[in-house]
Formats: C-alpha cells, structure tokens, sequence
C-alpha cells in the first residue's frame, strides 16, 4: 500500500479544488463515509493523505469516471469503491455522506429513494450547484440541523457546502435560512456573494421586459432583492 506520505506528496501536485478540501475538513477521523458521485476520487485521496482511521465507499453511477476512480484509489487502503446509484450501497449508520457537486432536485431524490435509511446518518455534507433550498429543506425534513454552511468562490462561481448534523432538537429555521443560506452574513466571501444575489435578481427583471407576467415576476424578484439586503440583520 502507497504511504501516507507518498499521498501527501502527491497530493501538493495536483490541484485540488477548494470545495473539496472544505468538505473534507469537515469529515472527522475514525468514521465511515460515504461520497455519492465520487467522479475520479480525488475527496478520497485527500481525506485518506490527512486521516488514515477513515473507511471510504467511494461512490460513482457512470462507468468512464468509475474506472479513473477505481485507478486512483486503488493503493489507497481505507477505500472502497463501488459502482451504483446513490445511497443503494451504503449501509445504515454510516457516519457522514457527501453529495457534492450536484443539483439540489438530485439530491431530494437521492434521499427519497433510501429515505429509511437516511436518518441513521450522522451528518451528511452537501455542495448543492442549484436548487440548495430544497435540498436545505428535505435534509432538516429527516431530522438534521444545519451546523455550519461555507461559502467558495472557485473558477468565477460561487458555491455553498453545507453541513447537516443529525439532531433530536425541532429547531424553526427562517425562511431567509433555507432560502438564503444559514449564518452566512458571518462568512468573509459574503459581502461579494451578496452583491453576486443582487446582480442576478436584477438581471433577472431585466429580462422580463417582454414577459406577459413581468409584473407579477417583478415584484417577486423585488422582494428577493429586498430579502437579500435585510439577510442576517434580525
């Protein structure tokens, strides 16, 4: 098996993108994972160079990337891969999943499909591209509550990882929570994703010039202006 150390090294010469680095900060030592849409593995080989007591599942639905993942983790000795569609293969009291790099509608249905079994997890960490909210909301709908959310600005986009630990608590998020975000007013990128939800809400009503509806979807649009600029301020 290659050393820790011949990991680390390797890992200093590839280029690892900051969201994956955040979410495996975010994974602890001594726990089972679970990373559904693991693509070519490189979550795994980074959380394996830092954590040697991990157990990883690495999961992937498409044959081409599978085979690159099966490639690159193949001397690392704490993963496992597997090629199947997303919770299938994981097994109940799995402590952490990762789904990253996914629309928020896959990740809802992902859920959906082995909604049984989701609330044995202990945390599930998410880097929803679109739709977060929904996502946001069907997680705290199983029983988790948002313990921490991170703002990433990587090649010209804003991203957003989040983190669901599993609770006994009934916590009552606002709107602006789900919608939004949870306490991102405290992250150091907020003021430039702010503006980012402003430009493109206005950019928005922009577009509707020749819209039927143009009223209608320009007050909506206003008001979400109007919820971005009050966020965080109660």
């Amino acid at each position: 098996m290659q050393p820790n150390s011949e990991i680390t090294k390797n890992l200093e010469k590839m280029q690892l993108p900051n969201r994956l680095k955040i979410i495996g900060d975010f994974i602890f030592d001594n726990s089972s994972v679970a990373d559904v849409g693991a693509d070519h593995g490189l979550l795994e080989e980074y959380v394996s160079s830092k954590l040697t007591n991990c157990h990883i599942l690495a999961i992937e639905n498409k044959a081409g990337p599978y085979k690159i993942l099966v490639s690159k983790t193949s001397k690392l000795n704490n993963v496992e891969t597997s090629l199947s569609d997303g919770l299938n293969k994981v097994k109940n009291n799995t402590d952490i999943v990762v789904l990253a790099g996914m629309g928020g509608n896959n990740i809802v249905s992902i859920l959906a499909k082995n909604k049984d079994k989701v609330p044995t997890f202990k945390r599930i960490i998410i880097d929803a591209h679109r739709d977060i909210g929904l996502a946001r909301k069907a997680i705290i709908s199983y029983g988790y509550e948002i313990v921490k959310e991170q703002l990433v600005y990587e090649e010209e986009k804003f991203y957003i990882i989040s983190v669901f630990d599993k609770t006994n608590k009934q916590i009552d998020y606002k709107d602006e929570q789900i919608e939004i975000g949870y306490e991102l007013e405290k992250d150091k990128l907020w003021p430039k994703y702010k503006e980012h939800l402003i430009n493109q809400a206005e950019n928005a009503i922009k577009n509707l010039e020749n819209s039927r509806n143009r009223q209608d979807k320009v007050l909506e649009f206003k008001r979400t202006i109007e919820r971005i600029e009050n966020y965080g301020k109660n």
